[in-house]
């Protein structure tokens, strides 16, 4: 049993960053179905496949105003969807093309769910314009998990680079990477166009928590990379932070769009998304950029 937990917490990334209903709920039976097939030839993409048909299903359940079923196909992708990543550290087999293949597997079950439960509700009566709001949460619900990537990446690249590595992209590299691709491989080079597009919204999303002219923490220190004090200091003056950037993570969306489904209340998913997340994000980002410009004073 104590070599099963510890297997458990490798198949875990750190804590700091993890979500709590992540390391507490859904990565437990994520697990319990990814451990079988460690140190076996089986790709955790199968299992991103997986989670990437039930939250389609679940979408279309919530269409057919089977709220119950939907919500439980729900719960099974975000287990799968946590099973994928952690039968590929089980395994030590990331890769770029298996953290693509999961994020386009995420997309489509929030577009899925989505576009369910606002057909849901327009069958019930509301107006056309629900559609609207549904889409407006949606896209409310993208910036904050890009928030909560976003910082969950700067930290682990002040903080937990060494052992973790997964970081925040440098956009300057980004642009060299893709003049590359330019000469060798006209895919790789649209490929990464896309995703130094969605690099230039990130950093421009995220820039309302950061003060002007912020090049980043390791600058003030006249660093280009992170030293051990850097380390130490953005892990004294952030680590509150980062943990509360976790509960604006997918699994704590998709956990209130199941209650409030169950509940049979799913309009409240809207309000919730786009009220109070939306005025919760805005008093963490002010707050994270006050304590950014009391260190830079």
């Amino acid at each position: 049993m104590k070599k099963l937990i510890e297997l458990y917490k490798k198949s875990l990334k750190p804590l700091e960053i993890e979500e709590i209903l992540d390391a507490y709920l859904y990565r437990i039976f994520a697990f319990l179905i990814a451990y079988p097939f460690k140190n076996t030839s089986l790709s955790p993409n199968y299992f991103t496949l997986i989670s990437m048909i039930l939250g389609f299903l679940s979408g279309f359940f919530f269409l057919r105003n089977k709220l119950l079923i939907g919500a439980l196909f729900l719960i099974l992708a975000n287990i799968f969807d946590c099973a994928d990543g952690q039968l590929a550290r089980l395994n030590k087999k990331t890769s770029k093309f298996g953290k693509t293949l999961d994020g386009l597997a995420d997309y489509i079950t929030y577009i899925s769910i989505f576009t369910g439960i606002s057909y849901n509700l327009f069958l019930k009566g509301y107006p056309t314009s629900i559609s609207l709001y549904g889409f407006a949460s949606l896209l409310f619900m993208f910036i904050h998990i890009i928030y909560f990537d976003h910082f969950k990446n700067e930290y682990i690249s002040y903080v937990l680079y060494k052992q973790y590595p997964e970081k925040s992209e440098n956009i300057v590299e980004l642009k060299n990477k893709t003049k590359l691709y330019y000469k060798k491989n006209k895919i790789e080079y649209i490929l990464s166009l896309c995703y130094l597009s969605f690099y230039k919204i990130e950093y421009f999303l995220v820039s309302f928590a950061y003060p002007k002219n912020y090049k980043g923490f390791v600058h003030k220190y006249g660093n280009k990379n992170p030293t051990f004090k850097d380390s130490i200091r953005y892990k004294n003056n952030f680590k509150i932070f980062v943990r509360l950037w976790t509960f604006f993570g997918a699994s704590s969306h998709m956990t209130i769009f199941i209650i409030f489904v169950i509940l049979n209340k799913p309009l409240y998913i809207f309000h919730f998304f786009s009220i109070f997340y939306n005025f919760a994000l805005i008093v963490l980002a002010y707050s994270q950029k006050n304590k950014f410009k009391k260190i830079f004073v």
